[in-house]
C-alpha cells in the first residue's frame, strides 16, 4: 500500500486534531513533528513533542503513541527540496582585488614565532602610536604632555 504524502505543517495539524479527539486530551496546546533524515522501519517522521496545556500529560502521552503508529502507516512527510548552492557576490573591483592582511606576507616566507616575535611586534606598534617630535602635530602633542 502506497502512503499519502503531507507537509510537516499539515501533519502537525492532523496529529493535533486526532489527539484532541481522544478522551482527556481536549486541552492539548500543540504537537511537534520531527522529520527523520532517512526512513527508519518504513517511517520518516516522529511525533516528538507535545504541550499538554490543560490536558493530563499521561493520558496524552499514551494516546499520542497510538495515534502516531496509526498515522505513520498512512502518511509520509514531504522531503524538503534541496536549495541550490549560492554563488558568492562579486564585490566590485576594489574589494575583489584588495590584498588581505594575511596575503601581505608571502606564503612561503618564514614567520617569526615565539616571545621575541611578539615583543618585536608590540615594539613596532608602540613606535607607530607614540608621537614623534619631527612632525608639527606630534611636536604640539609632546609639548602639551610635558606641561
Amino acid at each position: 500500500m502506497r502512503k499519502s504524502v503531507l507537509s510537516p505543517r499539515e501533519l502537525n495539524e492532523l496529529l493535533l486534531r486526532e489527539l484532541r479527539r481522544a478522551p482527556g486530551c481536549e486541552g492539548v496546546a500543540w504537537v511537534g513533528v520531527y522529520v527523520l533524515r532517512r526512513h527508519v522501519r518504513g517511517r520518516n517522521w516522529l511525533a516528538a513533542f507535545f504541550n499538554p496545556g490543560t490536558a493530563t500529560r499521561q493520558a496524552c502521552a499514551r494516546e499520542i503513541i497510538a495515534i502516531e503508529a496509526r498515522l505513520q502507516a498512512q502518511y509520509d512527510v514531504v522531503e524538503p527540496r534541496a536549495r541550490a548552492a549560492r554563488t558568492p557576490r562579486f564585490l566590485g573591483y576594489r574589494n575583489y582585488h584588495r590584498r588581505q592582511p594575511s596575503k601581505l606576507v608571502a606564503e612561503g616566507a618564514p614567520r617569526p614565532r615565539g616571545a621575541a616575535a611578539m615583543f618585536s611586534n608590540l615594539n613596532t606598534i608602540r613606535n607607530l602610536l607614540t608621537p614623534h617630535p619631527k612632525t608639527k602635530r606630534d611636536r604640539a602633542v609632546l609639548e602639551k604632555s610635558r606641561r
